[in-house]
């Protein structure tokens, strides 16, 4: 827990299952990097750079997400399953993140708010109800 990891290069890592608890990771390239099923809860994740990068799973409760390059990224069941926590995207910061085809059509607990605060919300990928509430289709 509170590793500090900001503005590393560690492209393609292996972090899957890592519990990285309100670590910093600020500016850091996680390119190709697996953190599928990761434990991100309360951690720093402005400015980092995940190019097919691998969320699935992942534990973002809280997480900081401000001006991240998600682009292209995989979201996919990160709160499918019964241990990870219900309120997987309650606090979630994506203000100014570039969401350009980000995939979260099946994200259950992602509000609004979060996805309008950043770039290309509406060139994201969403379950068809809640692309209607973004007024997308």
């Amino acid at each position: 827990t509170g590793k500090n990891l900001k503005n590393f290069h560690i492209p393609k890592i292996n972090l899957s299952q890592a519990t990285l608890l309100q670590a910093d990771l600020s500016e850091t390239n996680l390119d190709g990097s697996n953190l599928s099923n990761a434990n991100l809860e309360d951690t720093k994740l402005h400015y980092i750079h995940t190019h097919k990068a691998q969320f699935q799973g992942a534990n973002l409760s809280k997480a900081n997400l401000s001006n991240a390059n998600l682009v292209e990224r995989s979201f996919r069941e990160l709160n499918s399953m019964e241990h990870i926590s219900v309120s997987l995207y309650v606090k979630v910061n994506f203000q100014n993140a570039d969401l350009f085809q980000a995939d979260f059509t099946t994200v259950q607990a992602l509000t609004i708010e979060q996805v309008k605060s950043a770039q290309n919300c509406g060139q994201a990928l969403y379950d068809e109800d809640f692309a209607k509430k973004l007024d997308l289709k």
